[in-house]
């Protein structure tokens, strides 16, 4: 195997960072004008950064900005180590090197497995770049685009090379994802692995596995570190002064062949691996590795061996998932109550495009060399094509392709950018109007997404968290109960979920992004004035005109809107 100082493989490197810097480039050069996923990000997967930064030297226990005072432990963080960029830099400049980094680590990670594997520099390097542009969640750190890089700090170990260094990865990877999202699978499957290999060695030869053992060690001793709170609010009820609103969150279920479908094809929301055109050359690949199996050489056995046991680790974690999301599963998780209710522990699937990207490279390689032997043009054209659906398809559907498209016609594009969806020149203007210190009062957003108001400094009653006060929720609640109750689908969404804790409407439902060219009218808007004073509630900005709303208290202000934004605004005080 190829040295991975050799200068060949330094070549390749900077050849895949280039073209990560390629994916990136024009967002940079759209700045706040660029496309970002915003579901889960820009609307609230990116505040726990902003606030642990705001806040990170006074040693706040409390937010205040956020529903009326959260408690930190409602804004845990699932990338420590990223809210040291988001202290020195502004959020959209963080927001932007951390994705970049990210994608970075996703190719070094992906390149080192798969040449590992294969001994092909080529193919690992394709796989490296189809990997980095697949899309990810910036506010996730590296739980899905670092795991290449945390299974070949385990190899190393297994290995004992570079002991120094790979601990160095493996710690990087604690600080840089989360535990609640994959760390404990992570650590279930290492652990699983650490044992086969462990029991495989021979009596004398098994303290070659201590480095292992001790990446592991220090993996869950990173995890504990940054996740002592939550932890100790899960299990020993300590920590926090409040019973979190998921005691009654009610799960739903899920059909078995949905669930299995989607991990298969294209991969989960939160951990998109877009393997669909894999699936082919993958098959193919196993088929002919099981038909030529004595024509293999023995390094060729080896990638064919790696090959099916990630596609069998791939099938078991689908399977796991579509089994505990099914009806009767999530009945007895309902009955059960408390963390087996609504924690995720099928949340291993976010290892799963991990594994088919290693698939994908292993399924080339063996292709490769199978067809090489008999003509190498059929080899170069079949692989080729292979290699070339997969990436349009997984170009087709990154961010690159959606920020290129916002460069050429800009005027066109109804993509979500940065300055759209926070529109800082629209609340600058409701702020001049105001005229007050924003700490002063506190607003509500009907229509709009509340961290529009969040990110432009306004003091929020209502707000997206996974772990808030369940009182809180149901003070909330009180302000828009009679629209609740008109509405039997959003008192579901609220009542069995709530991590939104928005202020809705029936009329509106779940729709909290109304554009400013809506032509819509509230009508028959219900809401508590008394209960949203006595919350501290002053102002509501909303998406769309309130009808009636001197007959229930509200007194209209002005409205707002600017060129480039999504929004139009609508300031009510309440009277």
């Amino acid at each position: 195997m190829k040295k991975i100082s050799s200068i060949a493989t330094r070549y390749y490197i900077i050849a895949g960072l280039l073209a990560v810097f390629i994916g990136f480039l024009p967002c940079m050069l759209l700045g706040k004008g660029g496309v970002y996923m915003f579901w889960e990000q820009l609307d609230g997967g990116i505040f726990p950064y902003i606030l642990h930064a705001r806040h990170f030297f006074d040693g706040s226990a409390v937010y205040p900005e956020l529903m009326n005072g959260i408690a930190k432990e409602g804004m845990q963080l699932n990338a420590p180590l990223l809210v040291l960029l988001f202290c020195i830099l502004p959020p959209m400049q963080a927001f932007l090197l951390s994705s970049i980094l990210i994608a970075a680590v996703g190719f070094l990670g992906m390149f080192a497995c798969v040449s590992r594997i294969t001994d092909n520099q080529v193919i690992a390097w394709i796989a490296g770049c189809i990997f980095a542009y697949t899309p990810f969640y910036m506010v996730y750190g590296i739980s899905v685009m670092g795991v290449p890089l945390l299974l070949y700090a385990f190899w190393g170990l297994y290995k004992r090379e570079h002991v120094v260094r790979n601990m160095m990865l493996i710690a990087f990877f604690g600080f840089m994802s989360s535990l609640v999202l994959v760390g404990y699978a992570c650590l279930c499957i290492m652990g699983i692995a650490f044992l086969v290999l462990f029991f495989r060695k021979r009596k004398g030869k098994k303290k070659e596995m201590y480095w292992f053992a001790a990446g592991l060690v220090l993996l869950t001793g990173i995890y504990l570190l940054c996740n002592l709170s939550l932890l100790s609010q899960l299990f020993v009820g300590g920590g926090t002064a409040f019973v979190s609103h998921r005691e009654e969150i009610v799960m739903s279920a899920v059909p078995m062949a949905d669930t299995f479908k989607e991990l298969l094809t294209d991969g989960s929301m939160h951990a998109k691996g877009l393997q669909r055109y894999m699936l082919l050359p993958i098959g193919i690949a196993v088929l002919c590795g099981v038909l030529f199996y004595k024509k293999l050489a023995e390094k060729e056995k080896g990638v064919f061996w790696i090959l099916l046991t990630v596609l069998a680790i791939n099938l078991m974690l689908a399977l796991l998932s579509a089994v505990y999301k099914s009806a009767p599963v999530i009945e007895i998780r309902n009955r059960a109550g408390g963390i087996i209710k609504y924690t995720q522990f099928d949340r291993g699937y976010f290892m799963m495009p991990t594994f088919w990207y290693i698939a994908f490279g292993a399924a080339i390689y063996l292709l490769w060399v199978l067809l090489a032997r008999w003509k190498r043009p059929a080899a170069f054209l079949v692989t080729g094509c292979f290699v070339a659906v997969t990436g349009a398809y997984v170009l087709w559907n990154s961010s690159f392709k959606s920020n290129v498209r916002q460069m050429i016609n800009p005027a066109t594009s109804t993509s979500m950018t940065w300055e759209k969806f926070y529109d800082e020149e629209l609340f600058a203007s409701i702020d001049a109007y105001i005229g007050r210190p924003k700490e002063e009062y506190r607003v509500v957003s009907l229509g709009i997404d509340p961290a529009a108001a969040l990110y432009n400094g306004f003091y929020c009653l209502d707000g997206y968290s996974n772990n808030y006060d369940v009182n809180y929720k149901h003070q909330f609640r009180k302000i828009m109960e009679k629209e609740i109750e008109k509405s039997e689908s959003l008192k579901t969404y609220f009542d069995n979920w709530g991590n939104r804790c928005y202020l809705f409407s029936a009329q509106l439902g779940v729709n909290y992004y109304i554009g400013k060219n809506n032509g819509l009218v509230l009508e028959n808007f219900s809401i508590d004035i008394k209960q949203a004073k006595k919350m501290g509630c002053e102002y509501i900005f909303s998406g769309l005109e309130i009808s009636d709303a001197d007959n229930i208290g509200l007194e209209f202000q002005d409205c707002f809107e600017s060129e480039k934004g999504f929004y139009r605004v609508w300031l009510y005080r309440l009277m």
